[in-house]
């Protein structure tokens, strides 16, 4: 697993909001992103929260972080596609990624409170 560094991508950057659930926000994230840098499915999982998600298709290529937000852990997230990852595709992704994992805790966040009530 890798962490998801701070690249800098030439391409702007999609801005993803605070989200009412992880599905939605990862939808949000699979149709933005597609301008950038084509890939096929995206699976995201927490266990410890009990939360997971797949949107398109996974496919035979595929890369993993582990994501986290301050030290905290956020979760795993997997994305692929039919042909594989150049360097600059995993600087792509990784600069995307850098863009929702703020967005995801927050929902998280939200989502747990809501469950609390």
């Amino acid at each position: 697993m890798e962490n998801a560094g701070n690249h800098q991508s030439h391409a702007s950057k999609p801005s993803f909001q605070v989200n009412k659930n992880v599905k939605q926000l990862f939808e949000s994230f699979f149709f933005e992103a597609q301008v950038i840098l084509s890939f096929d499915g995206v699976e995201f999982e927490n266990n410890h929260a009990n939360r997971c998600c797949t949107i398109g298709i996974p496919a035979k290529h595929c890369v993993n972080y582990r994501l986290f937000a301050n030290q905290d852990y956020v979760g795993e997230l997997r994305i692929s596609r039919n042909s594989r990852f150049t360097d600059s595709d995993f600087a792509s992704l990784e600069n995307l990624i850098s863009t929702v994992i703020e967005p995801l805790r927050k929902t998280m966040t939200y989502q747990d409170a809501l469950e609390s009530l």
